[in-house]
């Protein structure tokens, strides 16, 4: 392969100002092609303006974010940040959706190669997308390659099938050292070892699509405990309807370090993603809980999430927007230790097979060195 390939990633948000599931996977492939000759950089807008600093050796460069319209973020220097950074890229590696990002490719007239990781459709703001719709048009026709995180996604999207010449499939992936030492025994004298025995872990940032009013809704007059870990702007609501609820059975914690992540779900029984819009396109969580052997519940929304979480072979998979349906699969699992490792094992072998941090970073170089190559 062709070595030091410069490899510029463009997204709204990154990590430490945004945590999140897109922003670990723009880690996650920047980080594991560095094994194939790439040197990764990463292009965001930030509250603290323009700066360079590294998050975990990826190199970051940030301009001054001005504003926000319907999640989409913008700066007025994007645009020359953009063309000063294409001088050292070989390759713009742009990751969808942000339509910030398609007026900037526009105006830049930049003809460097370009691939982009589609994470997800448009949900949520249906009424922008008709005056949208001609600039995203050309934006997935200019660029070279569309790398889709699951087939689930490309068959059940309104998008994908029209640039099907151009498009294929990488699952997302994690190495295996984000886990902390995955292996070491559960420290009972931990911060969490006043958490019951057996529970139910979510970990994510706290959105709309998220689901988890449906899964406070569960959790009444059950006897299984949630623990959620996570900020965001469902927070403040979340409480109240957990206050409303009279929950004595769900914890929340707010923002937790990795460490602690990996630390509960160690000692959790069951992960669950109660997600319940297009918007949750794959879930890195998952990806996770496949890797530390944990079953899973999630919803089905002809998502990548099914891909993940294959029904009763790594978990269960039930309808979204249902809380009966959450409740009774957690109660179905929590109890039956023979299914929790029987499900656990087999999200492990899949994580093997599919989404270690080593496959995600070879096939994305195999894209890479394709797109400099001319093919």
């Amino acid at each position: 392969m062709t070595n030091f390939m410069n490899i510029l990633h463009l997204y709204r948000t990154f990590f430490p100002e945004s945590q999140g599931g897109l922003e670990e996977s723009i880690y996650q492939i920047s980080s594991n092609t560095r094994h194939y000759g790439v040197e990764p950089r990463v292009l965001v807008p930030s509250n603290d303006g323009k700066c360079s600093f590294d998050h975990k050796t990826i190199p970051v460069q940030s301009f001054q974010r001005h504003g926000e319209i319907a999640s989409c973020d913008w700066g007025l220097s994007a645009l020359g940040e953009l063309k000063a950074n294409l001088e050292w890229a070989d390759i713009l590696h742009l990751h969808y959706p942000w339509p910030f990002a398609d007026l900037l490719l526009f105006l830049s007239r930049s003809k460097i190669p370009t691939v982009l990781t589609y994470h997800s459709d448009i949900v949520r703001q249906k009424l922008l997308m008709k005056p949208y719709q001609p600039l995203q048009k050309w934006y997935l026709g200019r660029v070279d390659k569309i790398i889709a995180t699951s087939q689930n996604y490309i068959d059940t999207s309104e998008v994908l099938p029209n640039y099907s010449d151009k498009t294929s499939v990488i699952p997302l992936g994690i190495s295996e050292g984000n886990s902390n030492q995955q292996d070491v025994a559960i420290d009972k004298q931990s911060k969490f070892s006043t958490l019951p025995e057996k529970f139910v872990f979510f970990v994510g940032v706290l959105r709309y699509y998220k689901g988890l009013r449906y899964l406070l809704e569960a959790a009444q007059e059950q006897s299984f405990h949630i623990v959620i870990a996570g900020d965001g702007r469902e927070k403040d609501e979340l409480l109240s309807l957990k206050d409303s609820l009279q929950l004595t059975n769900v914890t929340f914690l707010g923002h937790i370090s990795d460490e602690d992540k990996f630390q509960l779900m160690r000692q959790s029984s069951i992960v669950v993603l109660p997600s319940c819009e297009r918007s949750e396109a794959f879930g890195m969580t998952l990806v996770e809980a496949s890797m530390m052997s944990k079953p899973m519940i999630t919803c089905e929304l002809g998502t990548g999430t099914s891909f993940v979480n294959k029904h009763k072979v790594t978990g269960l998979v039930v309808e979204p927007k249902s809380a009966s349906a959450l409740s009774e699969s957690i109660n179905s699992l929590i109890h039956d230790d023979e299914k929790l490792t029987q499900y656990g094992q087999a999200a492990r072998l899949r994580y093997e097979e599919l989404f270690s941090g080593p496959a995600l970073g070879r096939e994305y170089a195999k894209v890479y060195e394709s797109l400099l190559d001319g093919n």
